[in-house]
């Protein structure tokens, strides 16, 4: 699965503006939404980066500016093991 594809007159351009009107959706979904959805769900189901960048062939970080409090919470234990260790080793 690849999140782009090539472009044609109009047609990727205004696919999911078109689509949003005919389901009469809330309101107007461009094609960056979808792929912005897509990169975000992949990243929030734990996907590494660059195997989103493979198929979305975009950066990351503009989707996903939230880290949830559990990874934060996992970055900083996995940080203060390191911090345990080092001073052990010093000492």
């Amino acid at each position: 699965m690849v999140l782009h594809g090539p472009r044609r007159k109009n047609t990727p351009g205004t696919f999911m503006k078109t689509k949003s009107k005919t389901a009469n959706l809330s309101q107007e979904y461009m094609n960056h939404s979808i792929r912005a959805t897509a990169v975000t769900l992949l990243d929030y189901s734990n996907f590494e980066a660059r195997h989103i960048m493979r198929v979305s062939e975009c950066s990351i970080r503009s989707y996903s500016r939230r880290l949830p409090e559990s990874k934060q919470s996992e970055m900083s234990d996995a940080l203060g093991f390191v911090v345990l260790i080092m001073q052990f080793c010093q000492s």
